[in-house]
């Protein structure tokens, strides 16, 4: 999770462009079809950056090193913001571009902070909190919410996959040889 500093935040703004996303959710919403869906899935969980408002709180804590000695520490936390939906659960806001964002802070969430995250960044935070229902992208336009249990399903998917391609690499450098003499 990066954390938008104001010298940079501009060119890293530019640098993320979400498009062709948009415009497979548009595909997908016209004409719900496997492909166009998996589309969207795969591009959601692979190619997008995220913008999050979060409240950071900067505190330092009292704490104990190895030689038993206290000291002051610095704790960066963030506070995340929540949209709760009629039934009472509680989703993370992801924005696919900054002005959105910006519009949503300004109207919604004033003194919250962009973080610029990614589906794993997103996904993790879902696993961690008992309270978090999952996020949803793009609330107020697209509305594509990721429950908790579909990350979850998601992660499991692409950690499967993974071991499978791992398994299969380490099958292609088993070498065999024979012996003629």
């Amino acid at each position: 999770m990066e954390e938008f500093k104001a010298e940079s935040l501009q060119e890293t703004v530019d640098k993320i462009d979400n498009s062709e996303f948009i415009k497979a959710i548009e595909r997908m919403r016209a004409d719900y079809t496997d492909d166009n869906k998996n589309d969207v899935m795969n591009r959601a969980v692979f190619d997008v950056t995220y913008f999050v408002p979060a409240f950071r709180d900067d505190a330092s804590q009292l704490t104990q090193g190895k030689d038993d000695r206290l000291s002051f520490s610095d704790q960066r936390q963030a506070r995340f913001v929540l949209l709760e939906n009629p039934q009472g659960e509680k989703y993370i806001p992801a924005f696919t571009d900054h002005e959105a964002l910006l519009k949503f802070r300004n109207e919604q969430a004033q003194g919250a902070q962009g973080f610029i995250m990614t589906f794993p960044d997103l996904a993790s935070v879902v696993e961690v909190f008992p309270n978090i229902a999952g996020f949803v992208i793009n609330p107020f336009t697209h509305n594509l919410p990721f429950a908790k249990e579909f990350v979850a399903e998601i992660k499991k998917n692409i950690v499967a996959q993974m071991e499978k391609i791992e398994a299969e690499k380490k099958k292609a450098n088993i070498t065999m040889t024979t012996n003629n003499e």
